[in-house]
């Protein structure tokens, strides 16, 4: 374990491009360890989370062969290793010969006292899914230290021939959603008959092969609320999934801001000393719902910032702002894959990824009341081994423990950096 705790007095710092003074965080920073059977977990894409409790989980991989599964609970002083996927699977006889498991590309996701997780085992967005199995679901039961793959006895001992790149709970219901990929298919899963449900797809999509891991949330009646990326006005809005009419609509007035994603083939990513420009993303793909499931607030890969209100009778969606770098970079483009809302919904916080124009690598505040961001302070300052070795990409939304303290996980392109290192941050 790496530990680095510090405390700054902003006031001190010569940060020009840092408008005013906030009060000074902490911050702690772990590295993953290795597993027993040898996985470096070198990468983690969008999987960290926590439970009620405050007890914080990681999904990381190497991206290549396997991922695993760590948990820190309240009073730990270190992420534990608590499964990985080959061994669940080998245990309940479902790894074929020559398997693997690319990454976990969703948040772990809590249900009813257990912890849920879908696999990811091919990144790209056509046919070549079609030469890897399909994905697994397990499951992690911390009461009794269990981590299972629940997909076994199904008759293929897979629980789709897609991939799973969005995950979440609606817990009045007692089920799990999943956005699986390439083909954008939204599926359900019943965990006590262990049962997935291909839903489909909205019937307006001509396209057979595109993103959806989009932000998901779920209303009080049920309804599944989503985004899916692409050109065209279609692609502008919110839709959803209504499970009392096993219909998929869309929210017309619910607009999206921003650009669609480039044209393929057109303005190709500049490369520079090893970084590319920020991506440019409209959907949704971080957020955070308050406690009652009555508000979330979600966030696009540019920081651009929405909230969802539902009262007794109406719904209400709201452009809020945009995190933006200060002056004299505030042109220049933000990249994130962080979002952690303050129990008091008051601020969102959030760290930018180091891609090519950006000023440095910033712990930014979102004020939701005034719209507007400011920066606290370098993560360099914060949590040296965050930002070291290479650690370009971080991720983490929705990851508070009982102390009041956000988590992000920080890791590099292709292994770069060595284990995943994960940063709890007390704004």
């Amino acid at each position: 374990m790496l530990t680095h705790i510090l405390s700054i007095t902003l006031a001190a710092i010569t940060l020009s491009i840092t408008p005013h003074v906030l009060s000074a965080p902490t911050a702690e920073s772990f590295r993953l360890p290795s597993t027993p059977g040898g996985l470096d977990p070198l990468q983690c894409w969008y999987a960290l989370g926590n439970t009620p409790d405050g007890s914080i989980y990681i999904a990381a991989s190497d991206h290549k062969t396997n991922s695993a599964l760590f948990e820190k609970r309240a009073g730990d002083q270190a992420f534990r290793y608590v499964g990985d996927a080959q061994q669940a699977s080998m245990q309940a006889n479902n790894w074929a010969a020559g398997e693997t498991l690319e990454k976990f590309h969703v948040r772990p996701t809590y249900l009813d006292g257990d912890i849920y997780l879908g696999g990811l085992n091919y990144s790209y967005y056509n046919k070549g899914y079609t030469k890897k199995r399909g994905f697994h679901w397990y499951r992690y039961r911390p009461s009794t230290g269990q981590f299972t793959d629940l997909s076994a006895n199904t008759p293929d001992g897979t629980a789709s021939p897609f991939q799973l790149e969005y995950l979440i709970a609606d817990p009045r219901h007692h089920r799990l959603y999943g956005a699986a990929v390439p083909k954008g298919h939204l599926v359900r899963f019943d965990p006590h008959t262990q049962t997935t449900y291909d839903l489909g797809r909205p019937p307006e999509l001509t396209k057979n092969y595109l993103p959806s891991d989009s932000f998901m949330w779920v209303n009080s009646r049920g309804r599944v609320y989503f985004a899916m990326e692409g050109r065209g006005g279609w692609f502008k809005r919110i839709h959803y999934f209504d499970p009392d009419s096993n219909t998929f609509g869309t929210m017309d007035d619910w607009k999206l801001q921003g650009p669609p994603p480039r044209k393929k083939g057109k303005q190709k990513q500049q490369v520079k000393g090893g970084l590319k420009s920020a991506p440019i993303g409209r959907i949704p793909k971080v957020g955070q719902c308050e406690p009652s499931g009555k508000r979330c607030y979600m966030s696009d890969n540019n920081g651009r910032i929405y909230r969802w209100r539902e009262t007794d009778n109406t719904e209400q969606w709201t452009y809020l702002g945009q995190v933006r770098f200060p002056a004299p970079h505030e042109k220049q483009r933000l990249a994130t894959r962080t979002f952690q809302l303050s129990a008091d919904e008051k601020s969102i916080y959030m760290v930018n990824e180091r891609y090519l124009g950006a000023p440095d690598i910033l712990l930014h505040r979102f004020d939701i009341t005034a719209g507007r961001s400011e920066v606290i302070a370098p993560l360099s300052q914060l949590a040296p081994e965050a930002v070291g070795e290479g650690r370009e990409l971080h991720c983490g939304h929705n990851a508070w423990d009982a102390e009041g303290r956000f988590y992000i996980a920080s890791f590099g392109m292709s292994g770069k950096g060595g284990n995943v290192v994960v940063t709890a941050i007390k704004p």
